[in-house]
């Protein structure tokens, strides 16, 4: 094949990926390659693909290849350290992550020392901070940080590597599952230039010893992670002299009725200064952080009536109300989360419709609860019209009372959700929570997902029902489900 068809090849494949369809991108990308062709911006796209898709293990045999003509290559080292890590290969994961950062590290100093006048000095300095961080010139990297106050430019690349790397390095935790899952959650970090300032001012917890030393949990992500992460607290509390515990302030009495020796104070976390109400930190820590550490433990304090810790007027409040309802099993329902993640065709990857669900919605023996926290009427009501079945709406905020959504949760007898924040809101308090799941994680986060048995290794009472591939409709998963509801909650 002529080197002209290879390229009209190459063409249609970026053509497609520019409407973010991979799966064509990826078929004309591979003609090429088995045509012969060498271009390496070819490979590093085709390998991107991959990764975008979940063909993890393809990386490898496209990339290696191509290290004795292209050594270290940065950008090489770089997918394949992203492919061994959604492979749980940890070692192999991190060698090339870090070559490819040393590489990077020289590329970026020789730009500045050479062609500083050609570029922009300012994001190559920035740049220069993030490589110093990722092979463990911490002290250099925070003084370029300091020197430029760049934060919001430079605070992901360089906060997820210094994290992720350090915890990645550290082999006192031989749980794999949950070294990937902090890599993971190291690098869905917001760019917060309150946390870049916090991250520099302070001295972070990697495990010290805290006997009479004060600590301060800075949250991280939504809601639902904030409740995730929070099963881990009662084992830094128990070390530490004193723990103070920022947090959503929707959770700010449920944390601090949980966890009374602790200070629990809700932020805003564009506003610093809950620094003020602190009289002194020796250490500060991210909440995921937290999982590293304590997951051996932590799936015990799922089950204790510790961990949320409710009024007991409000769970009784709420199942009477749930006892005057119609006879039948009380099912909560969710359907989306707010981020609207959607393909080109207007189909949602990681989040079903109602409608798609009428399947479940018509199963006899159940009555189902609202739980979806956004605007919601338009589908309920097209679900009344369309199949004469009333999906219970509770009264109160599903947003802003987070706390009573909880209780609310408690007393059902399960809960279907996509992944967000309703997911872990059921599964803390204890629920059966049946969760349609897409092919790749959303965020990536393993700690959420065993695919042994489909059960969470942190909620024993989680069940994911997952799509198998990435261009999969939710024809399976659903039915999947259908079928388990039939039999465990339809006598």
């Amino acid at each position: 094949m002529s080197t002209a068809n290879s390229a009209q090849l190459i063409q249609h494949a970026n053509l497609f990926a520019e409407r973010h369809d991979f799966k064509h991108a990826i078929q004309y990308a591979e003609q090429a390659v088995k045509r012969g062709c060498n271009d390496l911006q070819l490979y590093l796209n085709l390998s991107q693909w991959y990764l975008l898709t979940a063909n993890y293990s393809k990386v490898p045999n496209l990339i290696e290849r191509l290290l004795d003509q292209y050594p270290e290559h940065p950008l090489l080292c770089e997918r394949l350290s992203s492919a061994y890590l959604y492979l749980q290969d940890i070692e192999r994961s991190l060698g090339y992550g870090l070559i490819a950062a040393r590489q990077a590290y020289l590329v970026v100093k020789r730009l500045l020392t050479e062609f500083i006048k050609q570029f922009n000095s300012l994001k190559l300095e920035a740049s220069l901070a993030n490589y110093y961080a990722v092979i463990g010139l911490n002290t250099q990297a925070n003084e370029i940080l300091l020197k430029l106050n760049y934060w919001k430019s430079c605070f992901n690349q360089f906060h997820n590597n210094l994290h992720a790397v350090h915890f990645a390095k550290d082999t006192a935790d031989n749980n794999r599952n949950f070294k990937l899952a902090r890599s993971h959650a190291e690098s869905r970090l917001s760019p917060l230039e309150l946390y870049m300032k916090t991250l520099t001012k302070y001295r972070y917890w990697r495990g010290e010893t805290l006997i009479s030393k004060t600590i301060v949990i800075l949250p991280e992500q939504g809601l639902g992670d904030e409740l995730l992460y929070a099963s881990a607290y009662y084992q830094l509390i128990n070390q530490c002299q004193h723990c103070y515990i920022l947090c959503d302030p929707r959770l700010t009495m449920l944390m601090q009725r949980s966890f009374p020796t602790a200070t629990c104070i809700g932020i805003d976390r564009q506003d610093d200064s809950w620094q003020q109400q602190i009289n002194q930190v020796d250490y500060i820590v991210l909440g995921l952080s937290l999982l590293y550490y304590f997951s051996e433990n932590v799936q015990s304090h799922q089950s204790s009536q510790q961990w949320p810790r409710f009024k007991t007027k409000d769970t009784e409040h709420w199942q009477t109300y749930l006892n005057q309802l119609p006879a039948g099993k009380k099912i909560g329902i969710a359907w989306r989360s707010m981020r609207a993640y959607t393909t080109v065709n207007g189909r949602s990857e990681f989040y079903y419709t109602l409608d798609e669900l009428s399947e479940v919605l018509k199963l006899k023996q159940l009555y189902f609860i609202n739980l979806q926290y956004d605007k919601a009427e338009q589908e309920l009501d097209q679900v009344y019209k369309q199949y004469k079945i009333k999906i219970q709406q509770p009264p109160l905020d599903l947003i802003q009372d987070a706390e009573q959504v909880m209780a609310l949760m408690s007393c059902l007898d399960a809960v279907i959700t996509p992944e967000s924040s309703s997911h872990i809101m059921s599964a803390a308090v204890g629920c059966e929570t049946l969760v349609l799941k897409p092919a790749k994680p959303n965020p990536p986060i393993p700690i959420y997902y065993e695919k042994n048995n489909g059960y969470s290794p942190m909620f024993k009472t989680v069940r994911y029902f997952a799509k198998q591939n990435h261009d999969q409709s939710w024809q399976q998963p659903i039915k999947a489900l259908t079928k388990y509801i039939k039999q465990y909650y339809c006598e």
